[in-house]
């Protein structure tokens, strides 16, 4: 049971964000805690961080100014102070990795189905050469890894600094050129699509080779690890159980030519069950937005699909 609250706010380049986080019960005597989703925000390089602990009317003050590597530690230190994290369901916590901050659930089970594992990092000395352009690294060229793929690279051809939400970095993290730009198409799906599937589109769902259909709205959860169908009943699928996907499509206008998106053929395992089930949905009224829907849905596949054969 969550018996404290501690309020802390961010003051960063002139801008105030107020943010409320829950405790664990332990945090009296270890003054760790635990942070609920959408709480921890873009870290920078110079954070004035203000920590009130609210416990039967004392406050203790914590203010620090901190720069670099003592912002990431005093953040660190806060969260996950120095004993174990306090379990909370679909929780996320902060961890320190070679590569950089990252937000990751608490429980593995609970990662995004479109997640990527961080690479293993080319050992030093296997790469006495930059695996690009292949000039040799010395005092004054030094070596970097690609967060991404893990190869080492000279600072020309890995200089970029892209935002890598598939493995949960908080801040933008270095990456090759190849890898950076994959990364770039990527964010389209998760400043977009992301948003289509969560908001949802509206389907003639059939089960199996079953003759009864029911208009059902089909979205994608918050944690992205379920579809959940909702009409006169509702159940939901599990991405992960997914074994195979198949977008149906009509042409866009009886002249022929262009085609869309028009339903979904899913094949996927139910929990508990190793006999697969089909899940046949075709867009209903509202074909635009189920159009739209089926796109994003799409383009997940290819990233989900990736992450398994990682």
């Amino acid at each position: 049971m969550i018996n404290k609250k501690v309020a802390y706010s961010e003051v960063l380049y002139g801008q105030t964000r107020q943010h409320d986080v829950l405790v664990s019960p332990t945090a009296k005597s270890n003054p760790h805690f635990f942070i609920k989703h959408n709480t921890v925000h873009h870290m920078t390089s110079v954070i004035l961080l203000h920590v009130f602990i609210l416990d039967n009317g004392y406050v203790n003050q914590l203010n620090g100014r901190v720069f670099d590597v003592w912002a990431d530690f005093l953040f660190i230190f806060i969260i996950a102070g120095c004993g174990k994290m306090s379990s909370v369901p679909d929780g996320k916590k902060l961890v320190r990795s070679p590569s950089g901050l990252r937000m990751v659930p608490e429980n593995g089970a609970f990662n995004s189905p479109f997640s990527l594992d961080e690479p293993q990092w080319v050992p030093d000395k296997e790469c006495p050469s930059c695996m690009q352009c292949t000039k040799k690294f010395d005092f004054l060229t030094r070596k970097h890894h690609c967060r991404r793929c893990g190869r080492c690279f000279c600072d020309k051809c890995c200089s970029k600094k892209v935002t890598l939400p598939r493995m949960c970095f908080v801040d933008p993290v270095r990456q090759c050129g190849e890898c950076s730009r994959v990364s770039q198409k990527e964010m389209e799906f998760y400043d977009k699509q992301l948003k289509v599937l969560m908001g949802g589109g509206t389907f003639i769902v059939t089960l199996g080779t079953s003759e009864k259909s029911e208009t059902m709205m089909c979205r994608l959860s918050n944690n992205h690890r379920y579809l959940f169908l909702d009409g006169e009943s509702h159940f939901e699928v599990e991405l992960s159980r997914i074994s195979s996907m198949q977008v149906l499509t009509e042409e866009s206008t009886p002249e022929g030519g262009n085609c869309r998106a028009s339903g979904m053929l899913l094949h996927y395992k139910p929990m508990g069950s190793q006999d697969p089930k089909q899940l046949r949905m075709e867009a209903a009224e509202d074909k635009k937005t189920a159009s739209s829907w089926l796109a994003a849905m799409h383009k997940g596949a290819k990233l989900l699909y990736e992450a398994r054969d990682q």
